[in-house]
């Protein structure tokens, strides 16, 4: 009797670690593989490699798939971490039978998922000073005049 109350107050102290408490505690690695990525979790936190029956039963998901750019995002159930996962060689995780793949790494980690998603997929961010004056060059030798609108919108165009 004594064990099984002490087996049960061990599940519910598991229950108690959150993803935020095992993202404090720097165990999560930008390379590490999904299978160490889903053992560093305990299976009643609502982490991205769990899920619970309810899960099943309202057919969600923490995470996205990109089977064309080999890109995963996983998250947790309360959505404040996104984990952007390279899956070259592997399908990703199976949410069915709760798989994770030695051959997907983890790539980086956000707190917004309009980010998240943009990293995967390969979005840019900034326009370089040298991609304004490539264009610009390309531009100019169609004898567009410097000051116009046309130059202009060409220059938008190339970029």
């Amino acid at each position: 009797m004594k064990y099984f109350f002490l087996s049960i107050f061990l599940i519910f102290l598991a229950s108690c670690a959150t993803t935020q408490t095992t993202m404090e505690s720097k165990k999560i690695k930008i390379g590490m593989n999904q299978v160490d990525f889903c053992n560093q979790f305990s299976e009643f936190t609502g982490a991205p490699c769990s899920s619970s029956f309810m899960d099943g039963y309202k057919n969600v998901v923490k995470g996205v798939y990109y089977p064309q750019l080999a890109m995963e995002i996983m998250h947790d159930e309360d959505k404040k971490y996104f984990f952007v996962f390279s899956t070259k060689n592997s399908s990703g995780y199976n949410y069915k039978t709760r798989k994770a793949s030695y051959n997907s790494k983890l790539l980086k980690i956000f707190t917004d998922f309009e980010e998240a998603k943009d990293f995967a997929g390969g979005k840019k961010f900034s326009i370089t000073s040298k991609e304004v004056d490539n264009a610009l060059e390309i531009c100019e030798k169609q004898n567009l005049k410097k000051g116009t609108i046309e130059l202009m919108e060409c220059v938008l165009k190339r970029i």
